[in-house]
């Protein structure tokens, strides 16, 4: 056990008899409480009835009975009417007038709440309740009717009755409050927590007669005061600061009772979780560590277990589910066996002053979360299992919702914010980083170190959104390895022309070498063959560098980036370009067509961007020197328009034999014979495939004939014919017609290759004429 659990202890049952030493006959517990009053301290008369008295005869309760209606009880989010689960008679508040003697109601209030270990509470009337002989409540717990409900009372009025005991469990606590009498010489009460489950036994002869109030503990706010335990506070200390050094982790503590989002509240904390979370607290102010309220989802998955043996279950399947509101959680034939993971977040805060704030879970570790309570059943609010599935399955999972204290220390907070609430979390420390004191920047350092992979993941998450906070916060730090660890993971294709003033800022904290070595990191080819064969699959531009890359270049070079970096910035952009034609030259023609108009985009892209280099020369010619030993990938006809682009420079002598190259052969595109009206041939298709199905496709695509081809063949030849298609060009249709056996795969030509043809030789007419006025 933790010693901070050593040192907190439970409530002393000394201290509980202390607490109650003005109750005589009490049960005394952390959860209920029992007492007495005088009979003449109320009087209530009932709407159609009359007044009670002082002693209720049995025609008296019989006419009581007769004026009740049927109680109803709560089902998941529905009121019913069951009598196999609930049978009594009830009357509304509304039907009741109720008369306190003198300081009657101020004497129960008080007493109530010091059985409940509170500062005080409100009673409200809810209903009277008449059970006669035969009648009972099964177990069950009660909802929050109000806010600030806390606990249930009842008084029960002097009606003779026998049986119809109330039993409470809460945890492995328990408690029985008898009622039963022939002559009652005072009124009986009974108080309990709202969370506690309870039934009431059958009445076994006469008349159970009893008023029953919703408990409300005050809304306003306490300060947490508790006496001071100096064991308390060291085993704090040992724990928070271990050898000095601050943890970085929460410490929580779950609470024996149930609260919902809306009843945990400091104020309404209940029995020994209260005086528990007052010491904590305050040993933990004397210390200067911070402490909220917290509500925790717990998760089990276990493996399930059946009462029949396995054999009979081998064909078991599916799922099954159940609600926080089933009385009944589990499958009857279906038992956990072994645990195999569990896990417990946090997702729900409540500080000192009652403000509510909610975020990312944060998750546990099993260490850091104590109790001195078990996770049972009454804390489940919903199971799943799921049977045997062929390759998976037979587990059975649970979630439990438990509230909790939590403590940590300033940076823990600070730590933990970056997991719930990274915005803020990051606002606070950029903060810090321009405060520029010492103090500040060994904060910022604790802080930042202690959540380095949090930080990681975000950028992964977030790219480029993140490079301006990042790059603030790296220069504010005097530790090299975690400034790296802040900027060294950006990935410069996501970067944008306004990432450029905080890029130079970066460079002057680094220098020139360091920061040309990070430009050549940020840049280094990380994309692989595959990412550019299905980008240019989906006909999409696989991005290069930062885009637009010339405004990228004009804004680095108005932050101040000095011109050695600026050209890298071209070297790399240059890689990149190389880089993705390596990857697209093993796609095949298809995929050489359908990226075609965006790589010719990049590349002019490039071109504009090189005519802000002061040297532009060196990336000119390799990149001219590409494209001329990859003319598959980039074909002559079509080089037309990049080419003026590089006229712009201010030498573009290396470009003169391509131009010529390119004149040449458009001339000779345009000398040729056009298309003919009826002609329908494909015959520049670059086929891969020449098998025996493949064979007849190739004749008749490079035939001039527009008929449909139609090839009687088996599913997987069919299928391979498709594909070879498809890997050539994908204007092609297809048509599987299923008549006979086996089934014929229709295909047809595009009816488009006339206006292509046209609309080509318009451009290449254009590209020449601008070429040769050049």
């Amino acid at each position: 056990m933790s010693p901070v659990l050593i040192a907190l202890g439970s409530p002393s049952s000394e201290t509980l008899l202390a607490r109650h030493a003005d109750q005589p006959k009490s049960v005394i517990g952390s959860y209920c409480g029992t007492g007495e009053l005088a009979l003449d301290a109320l009087d209530v008369t009932v709407a159609g009835v009359g007044p009670l008295g002082t002693s209720i005869s049995p025609a008296l309760a019989q006419a009581l009975h007769a004026a009740s209606a049927p109680a109803p009880h709560g089902k998941r989010s529905q009121t019913v009417l069951d009598t196999d689960v609930r049978d009594t008679g009830q009357i509304p508040a509304a039907a009741l007038a109720l008369t306190w003697g003198e300081g009657g109601l101020a004497q129960l209030q008080d007493r109530a709440a010091t059985a409940l270990g509170l500062p005080g509470v409100e009673l409200r009337a809810h209903d009277l309740l008449v059970y006669r002989k035969g009648q009972f409540f099964k177990p069950h717990q009660d909802s929050e009717k109000h806010d600030g409900m806390v606990a249930t009372l009842v008084v029960v009025l002097p009606s003779a009755h026998i049986g119809g005991q109330l039993r409470l469990t809460h945890g492995k606590l328990s408690a029985q409050f008898d009622s039963q009498h022939l002559h009652a010489d005072t009124l009986r009460w009974f108080v309990f927590y709202a969370d506690c489950r309870h039934e009431v036994l059958p009445v076994l002869d006469g008349y159970r007669v009893v008023l029953s109030f919703d408990v409300v503990a005050p809304a306003t706010l306490v300060d947490a005061v508790a006496p001071l335990s100096a064991e308390l506070r060291e085993a704090l200390r040992l724990e928070f600061f271990p050898e000095g050094a601050a943890r970085v982790k929460p410490w929580v503590l779950l609470l024996d009772h149930e609260y919902t989002e809306h009843g945990l509240r400091w104020a309404l904390l209940k029995g020994a979780d209260r005086e528990r979370v007052l010491a904590l607290a305050t040993a933990a102010k004397e210390l200067g560590l911070q402490v909220s309220l917290g509500l925790t989802t717990i998760h089990e998955s276990w493996t399930a277990e059946y009462d029949e043996p396995w054999e009979s279950n081998r064909g078991r399947r599916g799922r099954s589910s159940h609600s926080d509101d089933d009385n009944d959680h589990d499958d009857d034939d279906v038992q956990r066996g072994e645990l195999i993971e569990g896990g417990t977040v946090l997702d729900f805060w409540v500080d000192q002053r009652d403000h509510i704030s909610r975020g990312k879970e944060l998750h546990l570790r099993e260490q850091d979360v104590h109790a001195f309570s078990d996770t049972d059943d009454s804390f489940l609010v919903n199971q799943e299992h799921e049977g045997y599935m062929g390759n998976h399955g037979n587990t059975i999972d649970y979630w439990y919702r438990r509230a909790g204290v939590v403590i940590q220390t300033p940076l823990a907070s600070e730590v933990n914010r970056f997991t719930t609430e990274f915005d803020a979390a990051l606002a606070d420390a950029l903060v810090l980083a321009r405060q520029g004191t010492v103090q500040a920047t060994l904060e910022l350092t604790q802080r930042l170190a202690a959540v380095t992979p949090i930080l990681g993941s975000a950028r992964v998450a977030s790219g480029r959104k993140l490079l301006k906070p990042y790059v603030e916060l790296a220069c504010a730090l005097t530790d090299p390895a975690l400034a790296r660890s802040l900027y060294e993971g950006f990935d410069w294709i996501s970067f944008a022309p306004s990432d450029a003033v905080p890029i130079s800022v970066l460079a002057t904290y680094l220098g020139q070498k360091p920061m040309a070595a990070l430009l050549r990191m940020w840049s280094a080819p990380q994309r692989t063959a595959s990412d550019y064969f299905w980008a240019t699959k989906a006909k999409e531009s696989p991005r290069a560098w930062p885009s637009p890359l010339p405004e990228f270049v004009k804004r680095s070079q108005a932050a101040g980036l000095a011109p050695p970096l600026v050209e890298i910035l071209f070297e790399q952009a240059l890689a990149a370009f190389v880089q993705i034609d390596r990857a697209l030259a093993h796609a095949g023609p298809l995929q050489w067509q359908a990226s075609l108009a965006t790589r010719l985009g990049a590349l002019a892209e490039l071109g504009t961007a090189l005519q802000l280099a002061a040297n532009p020369q060196p990336v000119l010619v390799a990149l001219v020197g590409h494209i001329e030993q990859h003319h598959k990938l980039y074909p002559l006809t079509q080089l037309g328009p990049i080419l003026p682009v590089f006229d712009a420079l201010p030498d573009p002598s290396p470009t003169g034999t391509l131009r010529k190259t390119v004149i040449l052969e458009l001339r000779a595109a345009l000398s040729a014979v056009p298309r003919a009206p009826d002609d329908f041939g494909m015959p520049a298709l670059e086929w891969g495939c020449h098998c025996r199905d493949c064979a007849p496709v190739i004749a008749w695509a490079k035939a001039p004939t527009n008929a449909p081809l139609t090839l009687p063949l088996a599913e997987a030849r069919r299928g391979h014919v498709q594909d070879a298609l498809q890997r050539v060009s994908d204007q092609f249709d297809f048509a599987v017609l299923k008549q006979g056996s086996p089934h014929k795969l229709v295909i047809r030509k595009p009816t488009t290759l006339h206006a292509q043809a046209s609309a080509m030789r318009q451009q290449w007419e254009f590209d020449l004429a601008a070429l040769t006025r050049a």
